[in-house]
């Protein structure tokens, strides 16, 4: 256990540029809306910062990957299965994300905290996180299953986009089949526009927790996999 926390700590210090980069883009992006912007066309403008999260996660997954796959001789000498090392960069992100995320709730929750009090306020903030989250690390781990196969083989010749963009249509395609929703579908997103007027009425059953769940965990195995594979010696 002690091995793999310093392993966390390792891996978030790699991703500390970005996580300051992201930062900074946040507070830019704050002072800029409340320097042009006035009554709801500043909510609006920070609340779109605060779902760019969607991204965000996915985007410092692949940027800590890609750094770490410029040395990834090194994993050879590293005592620890390839799940473990993955789930280390993940942690990360999503460590890294929940801080920006509480960094550009402040702005738009003092906006709105005058009219929906405190307690709602938070109700709204923490059910709009749980949601974000959920939906990022899906995306994010289709990215990493993605990045792992370019990394493990070599396509070569400029055509990995090829093969990125085709696995990408083909995940997000599967889970709209009908077939595929008879058993796990136990539940579909929400109206996310009702997400600020419900706030934590919003039920969590509402996560497509089936379907999304089996979709990331089988990123995460083939991953892993497919990494264990390329690092055996």
């Amino acid at each position: 256990m002690y091995g793999w926390l310093m392993m966390v700590r390792k891996d978030f210090r790699l991703g500390l540029p970005w996580l300051w980069t992201g930062s900074l883009f946040i507070v830019c992006g704050h002072l800029s809306v409340a320097w042009l912007l006035e009554g709801q066309e500043q909510l609006l403008a920070t609340l779109y910062l605060l779902f760019s999260h969607l991204l965000f996660f996915g985007l410092y997954l692949i940027l800590t990957l890609s750094a770490e796959a410029q040395q990834l001789h090194q994993w050879l000498h590293v005592p620890r299965p390839a799940w473990q090392l993955l789930l280390s960069k993940i942690w990360c992100a999503l460590l890294a994300a929940t801080l920006t995320f509480v960094l550009s709730s402040l702005y738009p929750f003092s906006l709105l905290v005058d009219g929906i009090g405190w307690v709602t306020g938070l109700e709204r903030f923490f059910t709009a996180y749980l949601h974000l989250t959920w939906f990022a690390l899906r995306f994010g781990l289709i990215l990493m299953l993605i990045f792992v196969l370019q990394t493990v083989f070599s396509f070569g010749k400029g055509k990995d986009w090829i093969l990125g963009l085709s696995l990408l249509l083909l995940i997000l395609f599967v889970p709209s089949v009908s077939s595929w929703i008879l058993p796990v579908g136990w539940g579909g997103w929400p109206d996310w526009v009702q997400l600020f007027e419900q706030g934590a009425a919003l039920p969590l059953s509402t996560l497509a927790i089936g379907g999304d769940g089996l979709l990331m965990g089988a990123c995460f195995t083939a991953s892993s996999w497919l990494l264990e594979k390329r690092t055996e010696v």
